[in-house]
């Protein structure tokens, strides 16, 4: 895999727009710098993750809630952002949500279970007492409208296959899974129409049901 990696990292380069957005937040952080927060990172379904859904929750326990979402956004990339997007806030908690455009892209399983793994002991090392939520991926639905090209090469057997991998590394680290790719199933295990609309990222009603379920497990 070591072999692949410099071809896997010409495959995910950021073009301008991704690229303008880490250096935003490196920006924000250093900058406007949040005290007790969690923060929220991964890819397109986190920046569009409206955090109004977290605000009474963050009022009570005076945490606030910042986003770090790049849409596009691949496991590798993640990974050589965390600590200027992330880990240099100094969160009470970090959620990662990572993975289904590794899947889009035709990258290797074992390479974004890889970039995970390697996300999670570098939170460890720099903050051994943030808490660490990995998210499960989203399911997919090719059967949404105009827009099921979004899905692309995406397939709920490959997604099921991610998610298996990353509750192990959860375990195997003891830090937390979120199982979120269940409730947002239909009965043919499909993304759930009512919680999408596009058969990739989740509507409002889907992420009204994701947030509570992470809420329960922040810190």
């Amino acid at each position: 895999m070591a072999d692949n990696y410099e071809k896997f990292l010409k495959k995910t380069k950021y073009d301008i727009p991704k690229q303008t957005k880490a250096e935003n937040f490196n920006y924000l952080n250093e900058r406007y710098p949040a005290e007790n927060c969690t923060v929220i990172i991964g890819d397109s379904i986190v920046e569009l993750w409206n955090l109004e859904l977290f605000k009474k929750y963050a009022k009570v326990i005076d945490c606030e809630i910042i986003n770090r979402g790049i849409s596009g956004d691949t496991s590798d990339r993640m990974y050589q952002r965390l600590e200027s997007n992330a880990i240099n806030l100094k969160p009470k908690n970090i959620a990662v949500l990572i993975g289904t455009n590794d899947i889009g892209l035709g990258l290797p399983q074992e390479y974004t279970v890889e970039n995970v793994e390697k996300s999670i002991l570098l939170i460890k090392e720099k903050l051994p007492e943030t808490k660490i939520i990995i998210i499960s991926l989203l399911p997919v639905n090719k059967n949404i409208g105009m827009f099921n090209s979004c899905v692309g090469k995406r397939s709920n057997e490959q997604i099921d296959e991610t998610n298996l991998k990353y509750r192990e590394l959860c375990k195997k680290h003891k830090v937390e899974y979120l199982d979120v790719n269940t409730k947002l199933k239909d009965k043919k295990g499909k993304f759930q129409k009512d919680y999408t609309y596009d058969g990739l990222h989740p509507n409002i009603k889907g992420f009204v049901l994701m947030t509570p379920e992470l809420i329960d497990l922040l810190k």
